[in-house]
């Protein structure tokens, strides 16, 4: 009978190691783990200043350092958060992609989301955001991305900002709300394009979009804001392709227009009746005339603005989180 001595020196030594080992990944992966985490201050107020109470805050973030997904939906982490009396919440959660999504949802305010919120290196965050407070949502007419091919490369032409057509035959628009006198033409290797667009009663005036998923503009019209009549919208480029693009937007992408229209007077000049509405931005004149969404107000004298779609969000939003 032949017997076979082990070594128990070696085989406590083996163990000994496996055990360091396990020690060792566990513990990189704990400071991995730490490392990726975030601490997210929030502070939400609304349009006045006031801190917003018990706003509900979503934060999503992907689950795993790198993800690739073809064939289905990313794994993501969920965190939730409320805002306290000062309209603050706080909240820390493992970010391996050191990015997230958040959703904010509060009773009579629209809601609120921003995607894919990068912080880089940084482990605290300060997050302010502003909630727009429901006030008087009304139905308007909206149309959408109008993209209108110009009748010829020259001439004048006009625009019924209720119907989102030209005042053509055949076409959609029958009272004129716009003109624009457009050119466009090639010389000497460069293609020019101008657009002078007029209120023809009425007028308008610009300002910045609001930062909101759902209600980018001011409430309601100010009758006291100076109206512009005409805009001008121009491009320039090389015709060979090689760059050299100058161009001025009538409105640019982040800026809309308030405009006033369809405007009565009495015998003293004083308005007794018009219309009211706003183009968002931004607004395109090159071979086709176009801009993002127009929202026209069907009432006379109602200078309120306060589209009902964004008012839909915030139902639709409420129903779904009541489920």
């Amino acid at each position: 009978m032949i017997y076979l001595k082990t070594s128990t020196k070696k085989s406590n030594k083996g163990i000994h190691m496996r055990k360091l080992i396990i020690t060792l990944t566990l513990t990189t992966v704990a400071l991995a783990a730490s490392a990726e985490r975030v601490k997210a201050t929030f502070t939400i107020v609304d349009d006045w200043g006031a801190p917003v109470t018990n706003a509900s805050l979503k934060i999503l973030t992907p689950r795993n350092a790198y993800t690739l997904s073809w064939n289905g939906s990313i794994p993501h982490s969920e965190y939730n958060t409320k805002t306290d009396e000062k309209g603050c919440a706080t909240c820390s959660f493992a970010s391996p992609q050191r990015r997230f999504t958040l959703y904010v949802d509060a009773a009579g305010f629209y809601p609120e989301e921003r995607g894919d919120i990068f912080f880089g290196k940084a482990n605290e965050l300060n997050v302010p955001i502003l909630m727009r407070k429901i006030v008087k949502p009304i139905s308007m007419i909206k149309t959408k991305l109008v993209c209108l091919p110009f009748p010829s490369d020259k001439g004048t032409f006009y625009v019924d900002l209720e119907k989102g057509d030209w005042v053509l035959p055949g076409r959609k628009g029958v009272v004129a709300d716009l003109s624009v006198e457009y050119s466009c033409h090639d010389s000497e290797g460069r293609t020019e394009s101008t657009a002078k667009i007029t209120f023809l009663s009425g007028g308008a005036y610009k300002r910045k979009k609001i930062v909101s998923s759902c209600f980018q503009s001011e409430y309601s019209a100010d009758t006291n804001e100076v109206f512009n009549a005409s805009f001008l919208h121009s491009l320039s480029f090389d015709t060979k392709g090689h760059g050299n693009r100058i161009s001025s937007l009538a409105l640019e992408k982040d800026e809309y227009l308030v405009f006033r229209t369809r405007v009565v007077r009495d015998k003293d000049g004083k308005i007794v009746s018009a219309n009211y509405g706003k183009i968002y931005g931004e607004i395109a004149a090159f071979r086709n005339f176009g801009y993002r969404r127009c929202f026209f107000n069907p009432i006379p004298n109602d200078v309120g603005l306060e589209e009902m779609e964004a008012y839909e969000v915030y139902k639709s939003r409420q129903s779904s989180t009541k489920r």
